[in-house]
């Protein structure tokens, strides 16, 4: 079926690989004239739900920054995968993809020692040659380049979201926004990762598109005037615990399985722009993210 879906795409100008001519490079595609257009008209619902209805402004920043910002965010130490190269022809995997693959079964939040173990145990080769698979280890997932000429020269990474450069004008934004909370920020723009195994066309890219907001609230702000626009929406809903049942928005704030009314009320609201945009609600899901699954800079996912 993606075989499928990716030849009809390449017919119809909606998206093909980038660099064909060259041979291409894995995890970068065109948009092609029909792509660019359904790209814009997404962009613009976007727009639409949040900076019409929902009033947050919009900006535009760079996808360069200098290293100082990813070093003071913990991007530079922990935007990490967990990386294995073979020994024999060099080819690299992201280690606990290659496992699933091989084993059937999750891996996701395993340390390097329990990779390294699995690979052992269960005599893990390349898929490529055969060769044995080395030592597991963090793989940064940031382009690194530099800024200006010689030797002054400054290092510099292209973004992997666009949440850091919109964080790092809060106190200009709150200003324009005369000094009031809450106050919602939202960019469209480039974002970069140097994936270890890009695949599935456009689902895991190098250089993507990211539609990210920002909303900022006092501390002990826990609910939102418009709650009840999205309070009974039903859905289904898979805890960290991989409890898995269906549950309305308000149901599950009463429980506890949301933490705060606040973020049932964005998840409400972003699973009315996803049907909006043409998506089957019953194709939709809530997963929870695990403890050891989260991002190192959240609380709860």
């Amino acid at each position: 079926m993606h075989r499928k879906i990716m030849d009809i795409s390449k017919r119809r100008g909606i998206m093909y690989p980038s660099f064909e001519i060259y041979g291409g490079v894995s995890g970068f595609y065109d948009y092609g004239p029909i792509g660019s257009k359904i790209k814009r008209n997404i962009e613009q619902l976007i727009r639409n739900y949040y900076v019409i209805d929902e009033e947050c402004l919009e900006v535009e920043c760079p996808t360069l920054s200098p290293e100082e910002v990813w070093i003071a965010s913990g991007h530079l130490e922990n935007f990490t995968d967990l990386m294995t190269e073979c020994l024999k022809c060099g080819e690299a995997y992201r280690a606990d993809h290659l496992i699933e693959e091989y084993m059937g079964k999750s891996c996701e939040g395993m340390h390097m020692s329990q990779l390294d173990d699995l690979i052992e145990k269960n005599m893990i080769k390349c898929p490529k040659c055969g060769g044995d698979l080395g030592k597991v280890y963090n793989y940064n997932l940031m382009f690194q380049t530099f800024v200006g000429p010689g030797k002054g020269k400054e290092s510099a990474y292209l973004r992997p979201e666009t949440a850091q450069t919109t964080y790092l004008a809060f106190r200009r934004l709150w200003e324009i926004g005369r000094k009031k909370l809450p106050l919602g920020v939202l960019q469209i723009g480039r974002s970069f990762r140097n994936e270890i195994s890009p695949r599935q066309g456009i689902i895991r890219l190098r250089e993507f598109n990211q539609a990210e907001i920002q909303f900022f609230v006092e501390p002990d702000k826990k609910f939102v005037e418009n709650f009840d626009q999205v309070s009974n929406i039903k859905t289904r809903i898979v805890t960290k615990n991989g409890k898995e049942f269906d549950i309305s928005l308000e149901n599950a704030v009463k429980k506890g399985i949301i933490g705060i009314q606040m973020i049932a009320y964005f998840l409400g609201r972003s699973l009315q722009l996803f049907e909006r945009m043409g998506i089957d609600p019953k194709s939709l899901r809530l997963r929870q993210h695990k403890d050891e699954e989260r991002a190192f800079y959240s609380s709860d996912t």
